[in-house]
């Protein structure tokens, strides 16, 4: 079923895309040699939590958090 979005639904939306787009640009320039996939997640964590975003990583209840090297 298609739903039509209202006005602040689409505002809604252009603000989740713009933080999606900001955060994974800047952690796609911390993804060089030597720095770990902890650290771009907790990169994420930080940014998340100083917006309205969620990570979609806390939405996957399989997320390997306890696998990461340090």
């Amino acid at each position: 079923m298609i739903s039509l979005k209202s006005a602040q639904d689409i505002e809604g939306l252009k603000v989740c895309g713009a933080l999606s787009k900001e955060v994974l640009r800047r952690a796609g320039e911390m993804a060089k040699p030597g720095v770990s996939t902890l650290e771009i997640d907790r990169f994420v964590e930080d940014f998340s939590a100083r917006t309205v975003a969620s990570p979609a990583s806390r939405a996957t209840a399989a997320f390997p958090h306890r696998y990461a090297r340090q």
